[in-house]
């Protein structure tokens, strides 16, 4: 892929990668590790760990505070606000100018587990109004007056029985029965107000047991926040952010602007109650201990000028509009004045609107600045999505560009937004306004979408001038003026309902638009009608987080790389969480400890080539080289060869009658033709269904994925060591391969029964000493059965599934990227693999990890037979040169039973060129490991950890793991990208080493189960977390360790399926709104 500019004006150019299908995408892959605290915990980290620093200062009120005196006044505002009668999750407005006391009131509401309300000082009666009745305020905290506002008599003028309540006295409105508390800073007396001193200082012992408890309950999924935007049709929207959200967004951006490096003074000209001046301004305060410097209430040229060399500002945030007047002020002073005044200042930070070339050259030059820097997002993505670099060497990109996108973030263009609205090619859309970042993306959008640009685009005010103008013609001269206009879009403004039907009226037109959050500088802006609903296309936005967040994925990984007694490595950009029944993340430890989450954080980029997009990538990279080999049948096929059988049979079906999006079944054993099939069904756009079978063949997506995938994208060669189903050839097996576990389905099951039945007490105890458990699928298995398994194969273990399979719903994105990143894990880029695929193609393990890293890595796949035979594996493998081998433990433990019947000669030659064995399916006793090692000379034996839903890896063991104990004790680390947490059965995070439910979030999860929404919306949560339904522990190095008891395992991340196919009730029981797949495993 490569990058390109969308455009070279100022600002509206963004670096996005194109693909084959000039798709305009772009993901900010990073390293850079999630935070987990709250709000409420770092106001208590920052006081220990800067102490007496300077945390903030409030000129104009003459206040200076340093962190610990914070922590001390927010702790106590706390206690009051709980002492007077609210309670953890009541909303808490905060309404006025920038201070000190500002910042401490929002810090009072975190601990106290309180939601904030950010308010607008320059709101009216009427606004607040619908700002307490749209988020049911409980409290408002003010200021009594700022010029021209007087804010007691706002809120009085719509509740009158603020008047007619005593001071000090909640007040009873029946507008609004949930507001009771107006709190005033003031020294006056008010009736119905409470005087903010007067709660600071009523905290008890009471209250404050209910702050310690906050901090030890609050989850940072937790909202934490309600900030109302701007630019809509009538009155705002309130996003609510997270804990979660706001912080990592402050965190990562903190980070690009090397505030983690040296500390901060900042001029803050931007208001609080703003997301840049909440996220940027208090939380990097908290976060980094820089120092805010508040030169007065709002935005004043003069006073800000005035404290930069006083205060040695370093840093200045503002607006285009603020930037411009200090640099029109500077521009007034001579050389020497601006080189003292502005000595210490090292950087601007510009949002909230557009910035042009003159002014960013103007900013450096006339202040002698290190770097003018500019962000780019929205109060809906907490808020900062692209941000200038500092070490940005190219002049043109600084002046010409809004930064580069955020660590972790996803992001995609707007032409799918407007064909989601209901324009077709063909149709106009009118633009009008000046050159704006927004233009230019409205402009390239409508290209991109096949529309044609005919109408008007602008602002309010714009459209005022405009129809003043139109009014004055006669209704004749307006009909052949306008008659090719269609539309109008507005933007940047509220517009009233009015003005919309004069402008309809005047001008003739049948549809007037609204953009969506164009103050607010998306690159993805959703346009809809003024009179319809509003539409919220945001398939693609999460709006997490900068770094690791994705417009269309959280991606986040582990924190630490030590496995022991875990199941593995989540995959690169999966998420896991544990929660609890409630689903709530629960806390690593007690008394302080971290809570038991993990993240892959990881710099590998996803990919977004569809697979038919690789069958013909692979074809030209590899060309020659071998692609799979199926000994049973004699065939040998290059990439060039699968490339063209391929196409051949998807051209085939299509002529037959078939269309993109029809699901075709694949049914049969492991096979040259089974990976051809699968790969001219992605070609056709057909979407593949797969049916399970005994011994993991191919048409498994374990097989599939593991086998057919990683050998194309690999190189390496799948072998299939047996055809299918034979009773007697398992009873056989049994004994002589000491098979530890057998999957099968009910009726495979019966035909044993009846022949092991035959069998004496003796025999049976013979032949079944090695078998541990069973593993039963495909179909319904009655108690009776299950107890007959028990019973006759003398078992300890059964397991079934209830009802019919259900159906998980993969996306090309869930199972190339967890292909992707288990293959580059596993060094499959940098050597050339032939792979024995014992597992089946139809399980997601040999599909993903064969066919899929097939055509990625350019591996060949070795088919040994259809189904497994471990005699037909052995045989292969020095014959066909194999690097790896793929199966279960059960086979695994077959070719180990086998290898030691030869000599230690006769062993080396046949597994000379083995590096490698991938476990997956089942569980992996220590012994096995050893004995996969010792036996067959490998240099590793590697185990993976997933499911279906999530694509299938989560966790995966790592080549370079030098610790034995952590080899032979855990199933590996997990995936980049992904999260992971245990939960208890309240769904709250457990401490590390306590059992819980394992949930997963990331890009691995599926999109849930087709035609299943019940089941989709019981797997995964409104917060994406999978609930996997295994239990584990996860230790204090973040591995997941097996555990025995009850819980269930999540998934989230690039792995994850679409969904179950045209069954939305079980994808939404599976996978929540947040991504997080329900494995239903524990």
């Amino acid at each position: 892929m490569k990058s390109k500019l969308l455009s070279t004006t100022r600002t509206s150019v963004i670096y996005f990668h194109l693909s084959q299908k000039n798709f305009s995408y772009v993901h900010g892959a990073s390293s850079i590790k999630f935070v987990t605290d709250t709000i409420g915990q770092l106001v208590d980290k920052s006081a220990e760990k800067y102490g007496s620093t300077e945390s903030c200062v409030d000129v104009r009120n003459n206040v200076r505070l340093t962190f610990e005196q914070v922590h001390s006044q927010a702790t106590e505002l706390a206690s009051g606000l709980l002492a007077l009668g609210f309670k953890p999750g009541d909303r808490l407005g905060i309404w006025g100018p920038n201070s000190a006391q500002w910042q401490i009131t929002s810090l009072a509401a975190c601990k106290a587990g309180l939601i904030m309300v950010d308010l607008n000082p320059a709101y009216q009666s009427q606004e607040i109004l619908n700002c307490i009745k749209k988020v049911n305020v409980k409290g408002i905290v003010a200021d009594e007056t700022f010029k021209t506002q007087n804010y007691y008599n706002l809120v009085k003028a719509v509740l009158p029985e603020i008047g007619e309540t005593a001071a000090s006295t909640p007040i009873a409105s029946k507008q609004c029965p949930y507001f009771t508390h107006l709190i005033i800073d003031s020294e006056k007396s008010l009736n119905g107000a409470f005087r903010l001193k007067d709660v600071a200082q009523s905290g008890n012992r009471e209250s404050l047991d209910v702050i310690d408890k906050v901090l030890t309950t609050t989850q940072p999924d937790d909202g934490c926040l309600i900030q109302f935007t701007s630019g809509t049709t009538g009155f705002p929207k309130a996003a609510f952010l997270s804990h979660f959200n706001i912080v990592n967004n402050s965190n990562i951006g903190g980070r690009r602007l090397n505030f983690h490096k040296n500390h901060q003074r900042i001029a803050v000209q931007v208001p609080y109650f703003h997301v840049f001046g909440h996220v940027y301004g208090i939380l990097t305060n908290l976060l980094f201990g820089s120092t805010l410097i508040n030169a007065s209430p709002t935005f004043e040229g003069e006073a800000t000028m005035n404290i930069l060399d006083k205060e040695k500002v370093t840093s200045i945030y503002g607006t285009p509009t603020m930037h411009a007047d200090i640099v029109h002020r500077a521009s007034q002073l001579s050389e020497d004045e601006r080189r003292r005044k502005f000595a210490t200042v090292d950087y601007t930070i510009s949002g909230g609107a557009s910035i042009s070339r003159q002014l960013m050259k103007a900013l450096q030059e006339t202040l002698y600045l290190k770097k003018a820097v500019c962000a780019y997002g929205m109060t809906e993505t907490s808020p900062a999505t692209f941000l200038a670099l500092l070490n940005e060497k190219d002049e043109e990109h600084c002046y010409n560009t809004v930064g580069h996108i955020m660590d972790h973030v996803e992001a995609t263009e707007l032409a799918s937004g407007l064909l989601a609205l209901g324009f077709k090619p063909g149709d106009r859309l009118g633009i009008w306004g000046p050159n704006s970042a927004q233009w230019q993306i409205t402009s390239l959008a409508a290209c991109k979408a096949g529309l044609i640009m005919v109408g008007v685009y602008g602002t309010p005010t714009m459209y005022v001038d405009v129809l003043a103008k139109a009014s004055r013609l006669s209704e004749e001269e307006r009909r052949e003026k306008f008659k090719s206009l269609e539309f109008t879009v507005s933007g940047g403004a509220s517009i009233s309902p009015d003005l919309l039907r004069n402008i309809r009226e005047v001008l003739g037109l049948h549809r007037s638009m609204q953009v969506y959050g164009m103050t607010e500088t998306s690159p993805v802006t959703f346009l809809h009608p003024a009179d319809n609903e509003v539409c919220r296309n945001t398939a693609h936005t999460v709006g997490k987080v900068l770094e690791h967040t994705e417009v269309r994925y959280i991606v986040e990984k582990l924190k630490s790389r030590n496995t022991a007694h875990t199941v593995g490595n989540v995959l690169e950009h999966i998420e896991v969480k544990v929660v609890d029944s409630d689903n709530r993340m629960v806390p690593y430890g007690q008394q302080g400890e971290l809570c038991n989450y993990v993240h892959g954080a990881s710099s590998i980029k996803f990919v977004t080539d569809t697979i038919g997009q690789l069958v013909d990538k692979s074809a030209e990279k590899y060309g020659s080289t071998e692609s799979c080999v199926d000994v049973r049948n004699n065939v040998r096929l290059t990439f060039e060869q699968v490339h063209s059988q391929a196409t051949e049979l998807a051209s085939g079906l299509l002529a037959l009658g078939f269309k993109p999006g029809d699901r075709l079944g694949i049914w049969g054993p492991n096979s040259a033709q089974w990976q051809i099939t699968s790969l001219a069904a992605c070609k056709a756009g057909l979407i593949m269904i797969h049916r399970v079978c005994i011994q993991v063949p191919f048409f498994h997506i374990y097989g599939h994925v593991i086998g057919i995938l990683g050998s194309l994208s690999s190189g390496t060669t799948l072998v299939v060591p047996s055809p299918s189903f034979n009773p007697d050839a398992s009873l056989v097996a049994f004994e002589k391969e000491r098979c530890t576990g057998v999957y099968g389905t009910p009726t495979m099951y019966v035909d044993v029964l009846a022949k092991a039945s035959r069998l004496s007490e003796e025999e049976r105890r013979e032949k079944f000493k090695s078998l541990e458990f069973t593993v039963s699928g495909g179909a319904s298995i009655s108690p009776d059965l299950l107890r007959n398994i028990r019973e006759v194969l003398g078992l300890h273990r059964s397991m079934g599934t209830t009802g019919f399979p259900k159906a998980a719903f993969l996306s090309h994105f869930n199972i190339v990227n967890n292909s992707n990143i288990g293959g580059r894990r596993l060094n499959f880029h940098k050597n050339h693999q032939r792979i024995a695929v014992q597992v089946p193609y139809f399980h997601v393990f040999g599909h993903v990890y064969g066919i899929l890293t097939n055509l990625l890595f350019g591996s060949t796949l070795i088919n040994a037979s259809p189904t497994f035979e471990g005699e037909a594996t052995m045989n292969i493998l020095d014959k066909e040169k194999v690097t790896s081998i793929y199966g279960t433990p059960t086979m695994h433990a077959d070719i180990v039973h086998r290898a030691s019947q030869l000599s230690e000669d006769e062993r080396r030659r046949k597994f000379a060129t083995v590096d490698y064995t991938i476990s997956g399916g089942a569980s992996i006793s220590r012994q096995l490991m050893k004995a996969l090692q010792e036996t067959l000379y490998l240099k590793k034996a590697v185990c993976a950890y997933g499911m279906t839903e999530t694509s299938p890896a989560t966790f995966l063991a790592l080549l370079d793991e030098k610790d034995e104990e952590h080899c032979y004790n855990t199933v590996g680390y997990i995936m980049d990208h992904i999260e992971a947490k245990v939960v208890d059965h309240n769904n709250r995070i457990v401490p590390f080493g306590t059992p819980g439910e394992l949930l997963i979030r990331g890009h691995c999860n599926m999109l849930g189960y087709w035609e299943d929404e019940q089941k989709t919306k019981e797997t995964i949560g409104p917060d994406r977390w999978l609930r996997t339904g295994l239990a584990k522990v996860v230790d204090h190095n973040n591995r997941i360790v097996p555990f025995g008891t009850p819980g269930e395992l999540l998934i989230r991340g690039h792995c994850n399926m679409l969904g179950y196919w045209e069954d939305e009730q079980k994808t939404k029981e599976t996978i929540g709104p947040d991504r997080w797949l329900r494995t239903g495993l524990g």
